[in-house]
């Protein structure tokens, strides 16, 4: 009766066990891309739109110019 008893203790630890590990957390990050830099924006309208506009003239002008978002 005790070994059938640590039996199934050792197996609920097992599946236990394997439930927590595999469990996964999300979180909401945005992975900016370096070609779309600006999905950051995508919810403010009147910055995502400043964002393109200083997106193409960087892309357009000048090839050294990064974009900084903070």
């Amino acid at each position: 009766m005790i070994r059938l008893l640590s039996v199934f203790v050792f197996l609920s630890l097992l599946v236990v066990g394997y439930v927590y590990s595999t469990r996964s957390t999300e979180a909401n990050v945005v992975i900016l891309s370096p070609d779309r830099p600006c999905e950051l924006f995508l919810d403010e309208p009147e910055m995502y739109k400043t964002c393109r506009e200083v997106w193409a003239f960087e892309r357009a002008n000048h090839d050294v110019v990064q974009i900084s978002l903070d």
